[in-house]
């Protein structure tokens, strides 16, 4: 007695579970980047004052196929990966000065006069040192306006210094350029804390230690361990099911 096994349609399931789970494999990468992504977009707030949506948009994922079983998930600002790690932060090629922010103090709850340095009351838009230095150099340049205005017209004078924000009790926007560490501030024109100043950035010339304050690759690796077991048992449980299906 011969007994015969044919293999071919055997081979041709395997080959078709094989084919199958790598679909499965790459679905469930890049839903697992596609998840991560959002959820970092939503998870700035923790780790940041977020005064605009340029963060969140500068976020960038690529998704797995079957031929190439990688997904990743990233942001497209350099300075974003010092902020995930820690570390040293030098000065940009060129530059003189890199800006280092002070925590804790939000333009937006110091109360401005449109037309003061600065321009808006919230300034947004107006976030990073060059920036808010233009900003100033803005106001002073019609601030000495308004001063040289004093001999004419005093109608013309009070005008230009409205709009220059000199107003009584305007808080201003400051460039202390020629400090011990240069430093750019808000300086308070009343209440409590007038004659103070508010360091918003202190700009240094130095190589400088950055703490680590973004747990995006803790929080993303959360995510991938969480839900990577029931998203490629979804889709495996899919793949399987097509196959032999024409």
């Amino acid at each position: 007695m011969r007994i015969k096994f044919d293999s071919a349609p055997l081979t041709k399931m395997l080959r078709g579970i094989e084919r199958q789970t790598k679909f499965a494999c790459a679905r469930t990468l890049s839903e697992i980047a596609l998840s991560i992504f959002h959820d970092s977009q939503n998870r700035l707030g923790l780790y940041f004052n977020v005064r605009a949506g340029y963060l969140a948009r500068r976020f960038k994922t690529h998704m797995a196929t079957r031929d190439n079983l990688k997904a990743w998930v990233g942001h497209m600002d350099e300075f974003m990966a010092v902020q995930a790690t820690g570390g040293d932060k030098a000065v940009r090629s060129g530059a003189k000065f890199q800006g280092i922010p002070q925590r804790g103090i939000t333009p937006g709850d110091i109360p401005m006069p449109r037309g003061s340095g600065g321009e808006r009351p919230t300034y947004r838009g107006q976030n990073w040192p060059r920036q808010l230095i233009a900003a100033v150099e803005k106001f002073d340049a019609k601030l000495g306006k308004a001063r040289l205005k004093k001999r004419g017209s005093k109608s013309e004078a009070r005008s230009l210094a409205a709009a220059s924000g000199t107003r009584a009790g305007s808080n201003r926007l400051v460039w202390m350029e020629h400090a011990k560490v240069p430093t750019i501030a808000i300086r308070i024109a009343s209440g409590q804390g007038k004659g103070k100043y508010l360091p918003l950035w202190f700009l240094k010339g130095e190589t400088v230690k950055i703490p680590k304050r973004w747990k995006f690759f803790e929080d993303g690796e959360h995510m991938a361990r969480t839900f990577v077991p029931p998203f490629f048992q979804k889709y495996f449980s899919e793949s399987i099911d097509m196959i032999g299906k024409p």
